[in-house]
């Protein structure tokens, strides 16, 4: 716990950051009673983010990119927020603006 008020109630203080702990032995029955718990059904790991990319290879560019040596203008993407996209030849990368 981190608190002023368990100050003088702890045996040892933590040389980095001079913090107060006490360190004690966890009972036997206590251990025992951890190894024997049921699992919660309440308390799994999510699902899978189906959001979360995968697959991180580049998308073969178009034609018109190639024509002109990759020189596109940048394509709108929003119109409400001035954001656009270039992809960079030299690099193989997006450019956001």
């Amino acid at each position: 716990m981190i608190s002023t008020k368990f100050k003088d109630k702890t045996e040892l203080v933590e040389p980095w950051y001079g913090s107060h702990y006490n360190a004690r032995k966890v009972d036997p029955d206590i251990i025992q009673a951890w190894s024997s718990a049921q699992p919660i059904p309440e308390l799994h790991l999510p699902e899978p983010n189906k959001f979360i990319p995968t697959d991180f290879d580049l998308v073969p560019r178009d034609e018109t990119d190639e024509k002109d040596g990759g020189n596109t203008l940048p394509v709108l993407i929003k119109v409400r927020w001035i954001v656009s996209q270039k992809c960079l030849s030299q690099f193989t990368t997006l450019l956001c603006y």
